[in-house]
């Protein structure tokens, strides 16, 4: 979700040249969440991936709308780095299979 919402947010920027900070997060979470997308995919269904776009779609489309982008670029990289730890849990974690 963070990953998804971290790649809806930065299409959504208006300031063009704060598009160019959102480079390292969109590329970091278009990789990690492709993977992951493709284990959850595998493990639980193809549903699982899809829903889980849902509420970071939802929540990118409401952000130019509160705030300015120097405000939504701190959002990017928060949403980022909360993404990454938790792909860290999740990729650190043994496989049982």
């Amino acid at each position: 979700m963070l990953f998804g919402f971290v790649i809806c947010a930065a299409a959504r920027m208006k300031h063009d040249l704060i598009v160019v900070a959102c480079i390292p997060p969109v590329f970091v979470a278009m990789v990690m969440g492709f993977v992951m997308a493709i284990y959850a995919g595998d493990t639980y269904g193809i549903a699982v991936p899809i829903v889980a776009l849902i509420p970071g779609a939802v929540g990118a489309w409401q952000l130019p709308k509160r705030y300015a982008p120097r405000d939504q670029l701190i959002a990017i990289y928060l949403a980022w780095v909360v993404g990454m730890v938790f792909a860290l849990i999740g990729v650190g974690m043994p496989d049982t299979a």
